[in-house]
């Protein structure tokens, strides 16, 4: 643009995006649906312009369900055994560093629009702090192992946020008319808020009482969320607790090569059909859970 003189006063712009929340990373899409179409439609501020992707679709509960655990998180554990395969180690991975597009050949606007797994690509940004895996102490614990296993845990992290974020219902049930009510909002979910949490729970995500998944129970947002992790005797508890246990099990010798990146990409819950169940309310366990099921918003 140095070549090209400044734009005349009063001309029209050409804007393809306003990147003001994200953009396609895995930062904007950790929102329920509803709530990141009125971020985009808030971001536009009414402006017309030339050329913009759409907004986003307001999909079932089923197509979102099906995108994340079929889509999002297999291809992210495939992105994050590639860079250990590589001898690297991250390490500041966010939502904001997985990058949301489209395969080759195929339309990046319809891919996300339409939350379609088979068109998804999936990559990571942010490498300014990556670190050879060789180059760390192997007297330190664990040597390279530590750092694959923090990587490990902060994508276990960033799949709950994912989880407890895009999942969230949008309705409540009123206990005296039993019929759907919106919610104001369902609960913000960042990195730091789960850190946290899981810090009160000494990092114990499944059981019956004193672990993250109880916790999770008592906010009706994420209903169906919890259906899905308890699906197939807990499959999704446990899929999560492999990534966010990682740095324990390192410490604990536990064997980290049953804990990698392409490993974990094969745990059964990233196959589950539960996703089809909970969206219709037969995995749902109460008289409320199954009404969420009666409206897949």
């Amino acid at each position: 643009c140095i070549w090209h003189p400044p734009p005349r006063a009063g001309c029209t712009w050409l804007v393809y995006a306003f990147d003001g929340d994200g953009g396609n990373t895995l930062l904007s899409f950790s929102r329920p649906t509803k709530v990141r179409i009125a971020a985009a439609e808030e971001a536009r501020g009414g402006r017309r312009a030339l050329a913009l992707p759409p907004l986003p679709r307001d999909v079932s509960w089923l197509s979102t369900g099906r995108f994340v655990v079929k889509g999002i998180m297999p291809q992210a554990l495939a992105a994050l055994a590639s860079v250990h395969e590589a001898g690297l180690a991250h390490r500041v991975l966010s939502p904001a560093s997985i990058q949301l597009g489209a395969k080759t050949g195929m339309n990046k606007n319809v891919a996300l629009e339409y939350c379609d797994p088979s068109m998804l690509s999936v990559k990571f940004s942010d490498f300014g702090r990556a670190t050879p895996l060789d180059s760390v102490d192997t007297g330190a614990l664990g040597g390279g192992l530590a750092l694959v296993s923090q990587d490990l845990r902060a994508l276990g992290i960033i799949f709950l946020q994912l989880l407890l974020g895009a999942l969230a219902e949008t309705v409540t049930v009123d206990p005296d008319t039993n019929l759907p009510q919106p919610l104001p909002r369902p609960p913000p979910v960042t990195g730091a808020d789960l850190v946290r949490q899981l810090a009160l729970f000494d990092d114990r995500i499944a059981g019956d009482s004193g672990t993250f998944s109880e916790f999770c129970r008592g906010e009706d947002a994420w209903c169906k969320v919890v259906a899905l992790l308890d699906a197939d005797n807990g499959s999704g508890w446990e899929f999560i607790e492999l990534l966010v246990g990682a740095p324990s099990a390192l410490r604990d010798d536990v064997a980290l090569s049953l804990r990698s990146a392409r490993g974990i990409a094969s745990h059964p819950f990233l196959k589950t059909q539960a996703i089809e169940r909970v969206s219709r309310g037969s995995d749902l366990d109460s008289p409320k859970a199954k009404l969420f099921g009666l409206f897949d918003w």
